[in-house]
């Protein structure tokens, strides 16, 4: 029996014991909520297994992906110094172009780019105006520490499912 099964089983038991009329149909909604609480563990058992397997396929995976993208961080380093080493070789020869048999290496003038030297003297009419953002960590730690709730908020608990 399947986790959805067993929770429609388990709502229909619980109404037919709540409309019993005997005690005796009483004791058999008993009976057979008794035998799906089995079910559910055995559920609930495989459940347990089967989120430890893919936790664990998880973990590996996310080695993996840090293996890899530390790979791919060292070759974009090597060769942007690699492609560094030849403009500056460019720039001491006098060099300003270079056919190779894959393609051709020029050498030209970026874009004009903006350096901040102190922010503070630019002119307002440069700069982005930002609307204010809500701390949401302070207000629950205003919360966990005087237990009042800030204006406009409210305070959720949820829930999840734990295996120890």
């Amino acid at each position: 029996m399947n986790l959805y099964t067993i929770t429609n089983e388990y709502a229909r038991l619980v109404a037919a014991y709540e409309d019993a009329q005997t005690d005796e149909e009483r004791a058999q909604a008993s009976d057979a909520l008794a035998a799906l609480d089995m079910s559910l563990a055995d559920q609930a058992d495989a459940c347990a297994r089967l989120t430890r397997n893919l936790k664990a396929d998880s973990d590996k995976l996310s080695e993996e992906i840090k293996r890899l993208q530390e790979l791919k961080r060292r070759k974009d380093s090597t060769a942007e110094r690699i492609r560094a080493g030849l403009q500056m070789a460019m720039e001491a020869a006098n060099v300003r172009r270079v056919d190779t048999s894959i393609g051709r290496w020029s050498v030209r003038k970026n874009p004009p780019s903006v350096m901040f030297v102190d922010a503070a003297e630019i002119p307002e009419d440069y700069l982005v105006p930002q609307p204010p953002k809500v701390n949401a960590a302070a207000i629950r730690d205003h919360f966990k520490a005087t237990g009042e709730i800030v204006p406009g908020t409210e305070i959720h608990y949820g829930e999840g499912l734990q295996l120890r």
